[in-house]
């Protein structure tokens, strides 16, 4: 009887825990997993019936395991379990698995397997000395490398005269990249004006192969100049496959904004039309504005993110596309509303409002009723996903009550009479200490069962079927120092 799907991928992911878990024993450790694998899949008498012989290619044979080349490369891929929009783990590169260094140790054949997987995001860090060496020999011991390399970190020196001797020698062999992040995270004292910033980002496109450019679907900007012509060539040069951008907007004195149109901006078309974009993330620091009005067109843009904490002025920039279907919007109870315009119309909005310390819950849900009441057209949302998030670490039971949901609770009524709306999910995450946390555990322990488990209901809720008109709530409070989570879910039918 041929192999399922299913079967395959069970033996394939007890691989994956079976070598993770002895990995230390060396890499005969690995060769003897892979070995006792050839032979229970020959007991279900063929391994190339692991899948259809129309996607298995049998006629290359891998040596050291019997196995068909191509499924040494599935299983090998598995050892690589860091997510591919998640290679960055609190603003630091994931580690390459030791399973993956391992295994490419075991031949040439499992190298060739490995490579593109350890090689896959590189972190370059020009403000720390330690960082020299990685580069030095990506460039001059192993320039070959770079051609594995799809997500790249740029951080950027202090020195600007620095930036010419490595840039242009290094930037030229990184010919497939999907991804690149560059990092202007200067200190204010010396910050360079904005026509030094122009020349990064013109040393930057201009040593970017074509071929590199043309494949780049996420861009990363951090702690950026609000210079918008120190953003145009960037984008200029991804714009045919751009999918997924994110800025962090920084606050400069406004002596350092260029006022004179550089080199690198003149080459450029004087309207960029991004139609592959789909995500776009902007984090405005301080209080400080994008301004690429009239500049750049992205009409199929679908999930617009605005993270703004300041009490200054903002709004949905004008060349948002009134079809952008979610809208996120990171805020604080201190934050100015925002002016939604008069012309997007998203199907779901969401608003992630992190209450600081005095504040009252009360405060939270009238900034949230008011925010909601200001969309331009509510008859065209379907769901509100509200997150509140609170800061304050002691054990008094603080929550919201019963009172502090009449303005939101009225708000969503009224977008509900629209007609459109089905979904409301309102999840309150309070950071508590072990003694509250242990409460709550007592409490609701019988209808939760293990808390440790708990983390995952809201990903279980989140993707389960819904029906319309139904209410979500759920609790969440952690004990920062044990690690404890409970929960706490009321589903109220109908609103």
């Amino acid at each position: 009887m041929p192999t399922s799907n299913g079967q395959n991928r069970r033996v394939m992911e007890r691989f994956k825990i079976d070598t993770n878990n002895r990995i230390t024993s060396g890499v005969a450790s690995t060769i003897r997993q892979m070995k006792r694998l050839m032979t229970i899949q020959r007991a279900n008498h063929s391994v190339a019936r692991l899948k259809p012989l129309s996607l298995v290619n049998t006629s290359v044979v891998d040596e050291n395991t019997g196995f068909p080349l191509e499924l040494t490369r599935k299983i090998i891929a598995l050892l690589d379990d860091r997510p591919l929009d998640e290679v960055y783990y609190c603003g630091e590169p994931r580690r390459v698995p030791t399973g993956l260094v391992a295994c490419s140790l075991v031949c040439s054949s499992w190298n060739d397997v490995c490579r593109p997987h350890i090689f896959r995001s590189v972190t370059l860090d020009y403000s720390r000395d330690s960082d020299i060496p990685r580069f030095s020999f990506l460039y001059f011991t192993a320039p070959h490398l770079c051609t594995y390399i799809r997500n790249l970190e740029l951080r950027l020196p202090e020195n600007p005269g620095a930036v010419s001797r490595w840039v242009q020698g290094g930037l030229p062999h990184f010919t497939n990249l999907q991804e690149l992040r560059l990092d202007g995270n200067f200190p204010v004292w010396c910050f360079p004006n904005s026509g030094t910033l122009s020349m990064y980002v013109s040393h930057i496109v201009s040593l970017l192969p074509q071929a590199s450019a043309s494949h780049i679907k996420r861009l990363d900007l951090r702690c950026w100049s609000a210079a918008a012509e120190d953003l145009l060539p960037l984008l200029s040069a991804c714009r045919a496959t751009l999918e997924d951008l994110s800025m962090e907007i920084d606050f400069r004195p406004e002596s350092s904004l260029h006022q004179e149109t550089s080199e690198s901006t003149s080459k450029i078309p004087s309207l960029i039309h991004l139609n592959s974009l789909r995500s776009l993330k902007v984090h405005e620091r301080y209080a400080t504005r994008l301004s690429l009005n009239n500049v750049i067109e992205c009409p199929n843009l679908e999930t617009l993110r605005i993270e703004h904490y300041t009490d200054e002025f903002w709004d949905i920039p004008p060349w948002v596309p009134a079809g952008l279907s979610n809208l996120v919007l990171d805020v604080d109870p201190n934050s100015t509303l925002p002016d939604l315009g008069t012309t997007i119309r998203p199907s779901h909005l969401t608003i992630n409002i992190h209450k600081p310390d005095g504040a009252s819950y009360s405060t939270v849900a009238t900034w949230i009723a008011a925010c909601a009441n200001r969309l331009p057209h509510p008859n065209h949302l379907q769901q509100l996903t509200v997150a509140i998030m609170d800061a304050q670490y002691w054990d008094a039971p603080i929550y919201p009550d019963l009172g502090d949901y009449e303005g939101l609770y009225r708000a969503v009524q009224s977008i509900h009479a629209q007609g459109s709306l089905k979904r409301v999910d309102l999840s309150v995450i309070a950071h508590k200490g072990a003694a509250w946390t242990s409460k709550l555990g007592e409490l609701f322990g019988p209808i939760l069962g293990d808390l440790e488990e708990t983390p995952s209901a809201p990903n279980a809720i989140e993707n389960r079927e819904v029906q319309p008109g139904i209410f979500w709530f759920w609790f969440c409070s952690y004990d920062s120092w044990n690690g404890g989570r409970a929960l706490l879910i009321i589903l109220v039918p109908g609103l």
